[in-house]
Order: structure tokens, then sequence, then C-alpha cells
């Protein structure tokens, strides 16, 4: 006689509770896998809702294609290990996890990978650790843009956030050299790969009131203990 799978045993425990009262014997004796399996596949036990969790950016319906379910399929068949493989495809989506709830219910909980710059003027961004991927309408507004490389970018821009420093762009002509504009201020900063100190420097400039009183067009912040400041015509003020 074909014995019952445990995980299918345990499924079938937990559907009896939603069903209202399934005996299932679970000791010794062996179970018939017909009687179970009949009982599982019946109407009761159909797919028909499916539930997401952890969904910002997206919309169920941008997920609900990539689950590939077939109609009137039983609970107990559908497989949550594949179906998050299918999810996890999707270039927004970081992590899945589903779970099978009798007598009808899937849930899919989702954690999305999130943009930390745009590229350029693309519809694409970058998370932090510099994957590319699709952002949905709006979503760019809110980021900095990088232009050039963006691994050359992402560090500061982590630093940055963390910092509390808006940045509205960052140029990366290499990764010695960024030039980084802040929102609604015509000078830009120049920034080097010890990214602490430049950040040090920008805050010693800002207690200073130096930007406001000489208003440089260029900040150059790669030196230690002092920074650069260059106005339009290419004089210099440390």
């Amino acid at each position: 006689m074909r014995r019952v799978p445990m995980l299918s045993v345990l499924f079938a425990c937990v559907a009896g509770f939603a069903a209202g009262g399934l005996a299932v014997e679970t000791g010794s004796a062996e179970i018939p896998a017909g009687s179970v399996g009949e009982v599982l596949r019946g109407p009761r036990f159909q797919l028909r809702r499916v539930e997401f969790t952890g969904l910002h950016a997206l919309a169920p319906g941008d997920l609900s294609g990539a689950l590939a379910l077939r109609g009137a399929e039983a609970l107990i068949d559908v497989d949550p290990d594949a179906l998050c493989a299918r999810v996890e495809a999707h270039r927004r989506v970081e992590r899945c996890a589903a779970m099978r709830l009798p007598p009808d219910r899937l849930l899919v909980d989702v954690e999305e990978r999130v943009p930390v710059a745009r590229l350029g003027s693309t519809a694409y961004g970058v998370d932090a650790r510099g994957r590319r991927l699709p952002l949905v309408a709006g979503e760019g507004e809110a980021l900095p843009r990088i232009d050039g490389n963006p691994a050359w970018a992402l560090d500061f821009v982590a630093a940055a956030a963390e910092r509390g420093l808006d940045v509205a762009s960052v140029d990366a002509r290499g990764p010695d050299d960024l030039l980084v504009s802040l929102p609604g201020q015509a000078t830009r900063l120049r920034v080097g790969r010890d990214l602490d100190r430049a950040l040090r420097n920008w805050d010693e400039i800002r207690r200073r009131g130096l930007a406001r009183d000489w208003a440089p067009r260029e900040i150059d912040l790669r030196f230690e203990g002092s920074a650069v400041l260059r106005d339009l015509n290419g004089t210099e003020g440390g």
C-alpha cells in the first residue's frame, strides 16, 4: 500500500481543522493514499484566493502572471518553492516565501528590491548592490540621478543618505572623481575615494558658512583637512 508523505499528512491535519473536522489517523497504521487525496483535492480545498504581503512599489497584478497557477487547482498540489522561484525571477523581487493556508488560501510574502538611484534619463534604477531594475511610474523623481558608472557612485550615495545629505545627481567620471549636485544649489561638490574625509570637509564648510559666503561654483573635498573652493573664473580659495 502506498503511504501518504508526512507533509501531506500535516497538510491534511491543518485542513481538517479548517474544514470543521476531518479525521486523519497518524499513528503507526498505514494511511491509504486514495482517501486522503480525494478529500484534499475535493471542492472544499480548491485554491480560491491568493494574497500578497510586503508589496510597496509593485502591485499584485505585476506578479500574478509569474505564479503560473492553473484554474481549479487543488491547494495541496501548489508547490510553494517552485512558485517562489518564478516570482523571484522578477527583477524587482529580492525574496519570496509562500504558504498554503487551508482550505483555499495561498499567502505570498515578497521582499522587494529597493532602488537607491536612477540611471541617467532612463526608466531604470539601481539598488544598493548595483543591480539594475525597472522603475515604476513616478518613482525616479525622488531618487538621486547617477550618470556614468553606478558602481563608482553607490558608496557615496549610501554614505550621503546615512548622514542626511540630499543629493540631486552624481556624475561618476571615475572611481576617484565624482561631481555631486545638491538640490536647489548651483554649487557642486567634488568627491574622491575617501568618502568619510570628503563628508567631514563638507560638514566643516557648512558649519563655517563658507559655501554661503563665498558662493563657489565647485567645492573640491578630496584633500585632507581642507577643501578647495573654485568660482566660475577659476579663482580658488581654501
